[in-house]
């Protein structure tokens, strides 16, 4: 009776065995997700409420609703709540800066340019990134002035990058039979601040581009003001 209680439980083990490996495994981990792997911004966006709020508005196609986005946000740089520890803004703020711009899009240049501002006013080296995306694909003039100028403000322009991209710009803007003189203006100040942030301009193009806003179809005030800039630079 012994031997056959050891028989039946002996059996019973090779059968478990050979059951076992085709059971599933509960405790498996899933798999990965296929595609690219989400950015820290994303990853930030999908825990953070307030920021998914913001990201549905700034998404909107409809003015008011963008425009609630740019309020929200101008409030959390007031408070010092846009910075490295909070990547989501700027990806938010950069996708309200950089909208793209077509024949059967909604024109959100006063978005742009409120955007640009913020930008501005937060300062640092992402934001000074996106500001100069934009000056270098923006087409609008009132969102390049507000961008060169948040440029302007920033300042910390030690390899002289932002200011070739302000030299090439304005030169191009020059060229125009009617150039706008707003544009013209904010870039001038902009030239200046950086001037007084890096000791001086040392890009000897600068000199050139300034004088041809003289011999350019721009109002009176605009070329006082590039003389002014060029008797600065040459103290």
């Amino acid at each position: 009776m012994v031997k056959r209680i050891r028989w039946v439980l002996f059996t019973g083990c090779i059968f478990l065995v050979g059951v076992l490996p085709i059971l599933p495994q509960s405790n498996k981990s899933p798999a990965p997700e296929r595609g690219r792997e989400r950015t820290i911004e994303e990853l930030y966006l999908s825990q953070n409420i307030e920021l998914q709020i913001i990201k549905n508005q700034a998404q909107s196609n409809d003015w008011e609703v963008r425009n609630l986005a740019i309020q929200s946000l101008r409030a959390m740089a007031t408070d010092k709540r846009i910075n490295d520890e909070n990547p989501g803004a700027f990806l938010i703020l950069e996708s309200l800066a950089k909208q793209e711009q077509g024949p059967n899009t909604k024109n959100f240049n006063l978005i742009r340019k409120d955007a640009c501002n913020i930008l501005g006013e937060i300062g640092g080296e992402r934001a000074q990134r996106i500001l100069m995306d934009v000056v270098m694909t923006d087409t609008e003039p009132m969102v390049l002035a507000e961008a060169v100028y948040a440029l302007g403000r920033i300042g910390k322009d030690p390899k002289g990058d932002v200011l070739n991209r302000m030299v090439w710009v304005l030169h191009k803007e020059n060229l125009k039979a009617a150039p706008d003189n707003n544009f013209a203006f904010a870039t001038l100040l902009a030239i200046e601040k950086l001037a007084k942030s890096e000791d001086g301009i040392k890009n000897p193009e600068t000199l050139g581009v300034l004088i041809e806003i003289l011999e350019s179809n721009y109002i009176r005030d605009v070329k006082l003001k590039a003389i002014d800039v060029i008797y600065k630079l040459r103290k």
